[in-house]
């Protein structure tokens, strides 16, 4: 068991991590990365890449991690365009022991010191190790930049279309596809005119979105019964009863029936008063 203290890990980063590799005979470092005591006048290492080709270091270096001298020593090459690469080997060899698991790894000393640990990207499998593990820890470099991502997997034409057309507020259609042919979605993935006028459904919400209301209540007419609307003055030459009130037109039609109509409400023009009129039939 080991009782020592982890020494914290960073989220790390393509100039300042390296990969913790087994099959590395030597830490071989970018030519960037943050070392100790990097001298360029030195005894030159060839070194042989997976794909046939090699490499020719340009300087000599120590790591920064609180480790002996001779689990330090590395070389930088320039032509090294990924990740540095921390040899398991040289660890071994000076006494360490070296312990992966599923979420990370750890160099344990003799004495039960963990003086190198790293955590294992979840993307590549790889198990990192940051190159200055002595760096103090910066929220604006060590904390991770909050993002807002989603992914959606779409089935059909159909869902593809209503995803995009609802992403953007259900616009009308050919204004939308008029815009997508000028190029204003070009990184909409999958996005075409043809998909819209061709899968898009019809939007609820865009007729909402669209609509126009139509002013109520401008004429109002109704059934009318003629012995509750109080009094009447009878013109017995017309032969009606008209009453007028409450810009109320009344005119009977038939026994015990009488039509009412409420005068419209006319706009006024300019500054002229409103001026309703009353006509009977």
């Amino acid at each position: 068991n080991t009782s020592a203290q982890r020494i914290a890990v960073y989220p790390p980063t393509p100039h300042d991590d390296a990969i913790v590799d087994s099959g590395a005979s030597a830490h071989t470092l970018r030519d960037d990365a943050p070392v100790d005591d990097k001298m360029h006048e030195h005894l030159q290492k060839l070194v042989g890449t997976p794909n046939g080709a090699t490499m020719l270091s340009n300087a000599h270096a120590l790591l920064k991690h609180n480790l002996p001298q001779p689990a330090r020593e590395a070389n930088t090459y320039p032509e090294l365009t990924y990740r540095s690469l921390i040899s398991v080997g040289p660890l071994c060899d000076a006494g360490y022991r070296v312990v992966f698991d599923q979420d990370k790894v750890e160099a344990i000393s003799r004495n039960n010191t963990i003086d190198m640990v790293g955590t294992r990207d979840t993307t590549t499998g790889l198990y990192l190790t940051p190159m200055n593990p002595n760096a103090p820890a910066s929220p604006l470099t060590n904390t991770p930049t909050a993002t807002s991502n989603n992914v959606y997997t779409m089935s059909t034409k159909v869902d593809l279309a209503k995803y995009h057309h609802q992403s953007v507020w259900s616009p009308v259609p050919r204004t939308w596809t008029n815009a997508i042919t000028k190029g204003f979605f070009a990184t909409f993935p999958g996005l075409t005119p043809q998909l819209i006028t061709k899968h898009l459904p019809k939007s609820p919400a865009t007729t909402k979105g669209h609509q126009k209301m139509i002013r109520q209540h401008t004429r109002h007419c109704m059934d009318f019964d003629c012995h509750r609307t109080g009094s009447f003055y009878d013109d017995a030459r017309a032969g009606t009863i008209l009453r007028r009130s409450c810009a109320l037109q009344e005119c009977p039609i038939r026994n015990g029936t009488v039509w009412r109509d409420r005068v419209p409400r006319f706009r006024a023009l300019g500054s002229l008063p409103l001026q309703p009129s009353i006509q009977g039939w």
